[in-house]
């Protein structure tokens, strides 16, 4: 799928593939349990921290998660928040 963290080895083109799974959902559930996790404590970390450092916050560890993700579980295709909630 366009966008996903596809089932192979990290390449130097795939560096938006960092990025854009943190936008896509696998499921509807899995929307809502996302949603749900970021309305829910994202308000207290973004009250604590801020809305811009938030926002950074949010974006690095969503790209963390799926860099973490390539090196980890290279022959696995995902998507979605989780790394950037948790």
């Amino acid at each position: 799928a366009a966008g996903c963290k596809p089932a192979r080895a990290f390449r130097l083109q795939d560096w938006p593939r960092l990025f854009t799974p943190v936008f896509l959902h696998g499921s509807i559930p899995h929307l809502l349990v996302n949603s749900y996790s970021l309305n829910d404590l994202g308000t207290v970390v973004e009250r604590s921290f801020g809305t811009n450092r938030f926002a950074l916050t949010y974006a690095l560890a969503g790209v963390a998660g799926n860099a973490a993700s390539f090196a980890l579980n290279a022959g696995v295709t995902s998507v979605g928040a989780s790394g950037a909630i948790c």
